[in-house]
């Protein structure tokens, strides 16, 4: 039990490495987005209907490799090589623009190709959990939630969703069919191209592959390993994106407010005032770990305590009843609890629920209010006497 507590600590820890990450890589692909989309194309984001129907979509999805993993197992090796190289050339791409500045895009996708080989010549866990912390990160960035009615659609679906596939499945196809499906393995390409045209180099490769949906992190000897779905990581990561967004969101407002009582201000002098370029948001992105400023007890922060929280109670779950845990019966309580909680007693509850404006940046709102003020004053003698 203790090696298996071991292995899922450090599980937990590489998830909540991955939902920081990719929450805070999320502010700065929207900065991003913004600046390079002047038309005012907004970014793609979870509408109310897929919220509604996702339960629906991963029910068949999951029943369709259930049944059908063997006929299809070719072309989801396929498509997991070309999404992983894309999720891992973005992901780390931070990393080498800090060492390569000129030419990260080209190393990263190098680095990408790299580590989706590797993972193909070798089937090793930690290729898989190097794709799949990518994925997570990328998923996490790039996905946009709205509102907290959405945000709630899409947990509590999938909340149900993932307790009936774990605990009552089994009782109508007389398996575990969630745990039949992440623990399932695929040929491996690679040896059977060895095989057919008799090459040693390839014939050397691993005859079988997990595929990188999950993080697996074996314990002290490898004779068992933990196991955490990108789902239970990808998902919860998705809803605290949510919640930094509107942390920054209330940065912003706070900003905002504090402008507007300096505009009348003799001693603040508007022509020495410094705002963010458009520019930055490129320089934003490609920081590993942008980190907008927030108060300690953000919405951020507590949901992610919860997160952690959540986790740690699935994964002593599994270890004391030594059974598959559905991690989303922990975590959607968890993380959502505290973020309600703390929006009704500041009063935030409704402007959650129903979405908030955040399209421009503080900077962005500083240049346009002090702008247009400093205009008005110019143009209306009443108001220059005044």
């Amino acid at each position: 039990m203790p090696l298996d507590l071991f292995a899922t600590v450090i599980m937990e820890a590489v998830a909540t490495f991955c939902v920081v990450v990719g929450s805070h890589r999320s502010i700065a692909f929207r900065k991003k987005w913004r600046s390079e989309n002047k038309e005012g194309e907004e970014i793609p984001s979870i509408s109310r209907r897929t919220a509604l129907c996702l339960p629906i979509y991963a029910s068949l999805s999951l029943m369709i490799m259930y049944f059908l993993f063997t006929k299809i197992q070719v072309f989801l090796v396929i498509y997991m090589v070309c999404v992983s190289v894309g999720a891992v050339s973005y992901a780390m791409s931070p990393i080498w623009n800090k060492i390569v500045p000129r030419k990260e895009t080209l190393i990263s996708t190098a680095f990408a190709g790299f580590t989706v080989l590797a993972w193909l010549y070798s089937g090793h866990w930690f290729f898989i959990d190097v794709i799949g912390a990518s994925l997570s990160i990328t998923l996490i960035s790039i996905i946009k939630l709205d509102n907290l009615k959405i945000s709630m659609y899409c947990l509590v679906g999938l909340f149900f969703y993932d307790i009936f596939w774990v605990f009552l499945s089994s009782y109508i196809f007389g398996k575990n069919v969630m745990v039949e499906v992440a623990t399932k393995s695929t040929s491996n390409p690679i040896y059977a191209l060895g095989q057919a045209f008799n090459l040693p180099l390839l014939k050397n490769a691993a005859t079988d592959l997990q595929l990188p949906m999950k993080l697996i992190i074996p314990n002290w000897n490898a004779s068992h390993f933990s196991m955490l779905g990108l789902g239970d990581i990808a998902l919860p990561g998705i809803f605290l994106s949510f919640a930094l967004s509107y942390d920054v969101h209330l940065r912003n407002q706070k900003n905002r407010t504090n402008s507007l009582s300096n505009i009348d201000d003799p001693s603040y002098d508007v022509e020495m005032t410094s705002f963010v370029d458009e520019s930055t948001a490129p320089r934003l992105e490609a920081s590993l770990l942008p980190k907008p400023s927030v108060s300690p007890n953000s919405y951020f922060n507590l949901s992610l305590a919860g997160y952690v929280v959540g986790l740690l109670m699935s994964g002593l779950a599994s270890v004391i009843f030594q059974a598959a845990q559905p991690a989303l019966l922990y975590l959607v309580p968890c993380v959502v609890g505290p973020m309600i909680y703390q929006a009704k007693n500041r009063s935030h509850l409704n402007e959650l629920w129903y979405g908030f404006e955040t399209e421009i940046s503080c900077s962005e709102q500083q240049h346009i209010v002090i702008k247009e003020s400093t205009e008005d004053k110019t143009k209306d003698p009443v108001a220059k006497n005044m």
